[in-house]
């Protein structure tokens, strides 16, 4: 991976594209330190040359019109380098996926869904990634039916000879809410897992009441979900492989009956990534791990609700809480990205 030498950066982070343009945030980024922090988050996740240029070839004004006959015409509003703090703040760009607003004339606002690697160097039409996206859609559309008032409605364009060439995507609803933010007013981070600061009993009460209303449709199995078989609208998606970045790849079963089956596969692969690794060293620093992975196991097999089989319910992959975009009165808009 090449760094940016040239300015004494030594960051693996640090990416250069085919135009020879670096993309550092140290570098290309200018300015407050915070500001700086928000973009290497993403460093490598999001190459914004060749994804700007992909999405501008898309037929994406001419899908929302045809999902969208009440309206005639719509702008659609194509992401810029310099807009990407601002955009990651308000939670229109992210690791996964780029978010465009679309604006109809009826006053209508959409946002398409764009889907993007990891790195760029990943294809974004890879099959894993459009497992996660098709898991995403069915989701969002199981939920809409259930709970309306807080998951956005989603549409899905007709693939075409013109889509081959361009990133995949769908349409959602646009939602007027902000994401959680800290004491301090900052984006709450990835690594504040569960950080409730900003919430109240708005939050609260909505957040309860989302939880009831998606605990009215079960499934069997934990995994990601896949569409249904049949042609029919009321049809149930069902329960396929687990598919959630960072752990699902490195897993080749699933669904799974039951959480301890789940935890089994996770142990497992790290046993057998143990096991490949040579050296006497090497051997010293992986024993405690693979006593720690063999505890675990032994811990899991005595805990008969981890065992058990029976109904699975929808839940969201991430832990942040600025997946919930919130009211000016601390009230829940509504609960985006769940796709991870």
């Amino acid at each position: 991976m090449p760094t940016c030498e040239s300015f004494g950066c030594d960051d693996e982070g640090c990416y250069k594209d085919e135009y020879g343009d670096y993309y550092c945030p140290d570098h290309w980024l200018p300015g407050s330190e915070e500001e700086r922090h928000l973009a290497k988050m993403f460093a490598g996740c999001v190459v914004w040359a060749p994804v700007i240029r992909d999405i501008a070839v898309a037929p994406m004004k001419q899908d929302a019109l045809a999902l969208n006959p009440q309206a005639s015409t719509c702008t659609v509003q194509l992401p810029q380098p310099s807009d990407f703090v601002d955009l990651y703040q308000h939670f229109m760009v992210g690791a996964f996926n780029i978010n465009v607003p679309i604006t109809f004339d009826t006053g209508e606002r959409w946002l398409a869904r764009v889907g993007q690697g990891v790195s760029y160097s990943e294809d974004p039409n890879s099959e894993r990634r459009r497992a996660r996206r098709e898991s995403e859609f069915q989701t969002l559309k199981v939920l809409h039916e259930v709970a309306p008032s807080f998951i956005p409605r989603v549409w899905k364009p007709e693939r075409t000879a013109a889509h081959q060439i361009c990133p995949e995507y769908y349409f959602m609803e646009y939602i007027d809410g902000q994401p959680t933010k800290d004491s301090e007013g900052l984006l709450v981070r990835p690594h504040y897992v569960c950080d409730i600061r900003g919430w109240n009993r708005a939050t609260i009460r909505d957040l309860a009441a989302f939880a009831v209303q998606a605990s009215a449709v079960s499934f069997t199995g934990i995994g990601s979900l896949v569409p249904p078989e049949q042609d029919d609208p009321s049809a149930l998606p069902h329960v396929g492989r687990l598919h959630v970045p960072r752990i699902s790849y490195k897993l080749k079963e699933g669904s799974y009956l039951s959480t301890a089956e789940l935890f089994y596969a996770m142990i497992d692969r790290s046993l057998g990534h143990f096991s490949k690794q040579t050296g006497i060293e090497t051997a010293k620093k992986n024993l405690g791990k693979i006593l720690e992975c063999l505890d675990i196991r032994d811990m899991i097999s005595m805990c008969p609700a981890l065992l058990e089989e029976g109904p699975t319910y929808l839940k969201h992959a991430d832990l942040k809480p600025n997946v919930f975009l919130l009211k000016p009165d601390g009230s829940l808009a509504g609960i985006i990205d769940w796709e991870l």
